[in-house]
């Protein structure tokens, strides 16, 4: 019963990390608009958190398309111009996938 309450916050906190790093990537390449600065920032976030989080527990690539689609949506939801969400999503993609290849070496180090 442990294994998949841990798992899920490894999940968790891959999917915070992922979104943290690619923001301040996204910053660094383009400025603004900050998708922070939205009002719905938080609810937003931490829906799609959850949503990434649980789709962890998926094969590795319905994972991860999954959770491309969750961040999709989170940029799109964030009022971003287009070009700005894609590329935001671009950077998440990238980050996701390192992310994603790490929580699974965790895992299989524990035997999960």
């Amino acid at each position: 019963m442990a294994a998949p309450l841990a798992a899920a916050l490894i999940f968790a906190a891959l999917a915070v990390v992922d979104w943290a790093v690619a923001v301040v990537l996204y910053r660094g390449l383009v400025g603004g608009p900050d998708p922070t600065a939205h009002p719905d920032h938080r609810p937003v976030l931490a829906t799609a958190v959850v949503m990434v989080a649980a789709a962890g527990f998926l094969r590795f690539w319905p994972s991860y398309l999954a959770g491309l689609a969750v961040w999709a949506l989170v940029a799109r939801r964030l009022g971003l111009p287009p070009a700005r969400a894609a590329l935001l999503v671009a950077l998440l993609a990238a980050v996701s996938l390192v992310g994603r290849m790490a929580g699974g070496g965790v895992m299989a180090a524990f035997g999960w």
